[in-house]
């Protein structure tokens, strides 16, 4: 269960407030070592920071206390494709896909594997599975455009 100070700070980042969000996830974690989106949500802010060692230890963390939990393997994920580390980032992908296969954000990141590796058909596969779940998925629809010339 998520603490009200965790609560607090989802609300503080959708408003774009991003130190005081980081701030907020940092004291609901000293207060509830236990509560993993507050783990997930902090990753999410390393990630958007650069700081992607310190992300994916957040996400490890979160995905520790709540392995069937798909999204921090996604984050994870996206934290080694910006790392460069292609294998580690396939792997947390396909885990979330294991457990939401109705992840968009999950596909399209598939497809971005694929197409960094040249394998256009494959990747344009991948985001057009992403596509069919969020029709107005930007990523995936880049990603047709960047594979296929088309969206």
């Amino acid at each position: 269960m998520m603490s009200p100070i965790s609560d607090a700070a989802i609300s503080t980042a959708r408003s774009g407030q991003q130190n005081d969000a980081f701030n907020d996830f940092t004291r609901a974690i000293q207060l509830n070592t236990t509560d993993p989106r507050a783990y997930h949500n902090r990753g999410l802010i390393y990630q958007q920071r650069g700081q992607q060692e310190l992300a994916i230890a957040d996400f490890t963390k979160a995905i520790s206390l709540s392995p069937k939990s798909a999204q921090p393997y996604n984050g994870r994920g996206v934290s080694y494709l910006a790392l460069n580390d292609d294998q580690n980032a396939k792997a947390d992908f396909d885990k979330a896909l294991a457990l939401d296969q109705q992840n968009a954000e999950s596909w399209a990141n598939l497809g971005l594997i694929f197409e960094r590796q040249g394998d256009f058909t494959k990747a344009a596969s991948y985001y057009q599975k992403a596509k069919q779940l969020n029709p107005n998925y930007q990523p995936a629809l880049q990603g047709l455009q960047r594979t296929l010339g088309t969206t």
